[in-house]
């Protein structure tokens, strides 16, 4: 892990737009999440990103477990811990267990096929920037066209998500 580069703003270094951005993010205590707190360096990009992030988080056709499943992979394809560590939560949330989270992180196969599809088109989207003639067939035959855009756009979103937070350094909230 690269150190930390860009610190997390602190509350009293915030100005208003920076903490309207963190207000939904803030515990009754005055905590965020690292990586909004590195964000909000930068609140142009903040407001680009915003519906983006939120679509692929929240409103995407891909149901949440099979989301969290991609995402996993992502973050683990692109060495980003920080999403590991936050998404494996998420996952547990969203139904998935600790086995099939082992699983994914160990690349062994799931015990459904949709997810062991899943995984190889999050594998070969991040080896390869594209889905092959087959993993499109693949993907397209058993979710949809709508469905495996969605699959291809949160890979994108996460990986490019990673690549900032192994960037800037952030660091998994109490790992000091």
């Amino acid at each position: 892990m690269t150190s930390v580069r860009l610190p997390p703003l602190k509350p009293a270094e915030l100005d208003e737009r920076q903490s309207r951005f963190l207000k939904p993010f803030t515990s009754p205590k005055g905590a965020y999440p690292n990586v909004f707190g590195t964000l909000a360096h930068h609140m142009d990009i903040v407001d680009a990103w915003r519906d983006f992030g939120l679509y692929t988080m929240r409103n995407s056709a891909l149901d949440p477990l099979l989301r969290e499943i991609v995402v996993l992979r992502a973050a683990l394809n692109a060495g980003c811990d920080y999403e590991w560590h936050h998404h494996r939560h998420i996952g547990l949330k969203v139904g998935l267990s600790d086995e099939q989270i082992k699983r994914i992180h160990d690349r062994r196969p799931m015990d459904a096929e949709v997810h062991n599809l899943l995984l190889a088109a999050t594998d070969e989207l991040c080896a390869d920037q594209r889905l092959s003639d087959h993993g499109w067939g693949a993907m397209t035959a058993a979710f949809g066209v709508q469905r495996t855009i969605d699959v291809i756009f949160t890979v994108g979103a996460y990986v490019s998500l990673a690549m900032f937070i192994n960037s800037c350094g952030v660091e998994v909230e109490g790992a000091r």
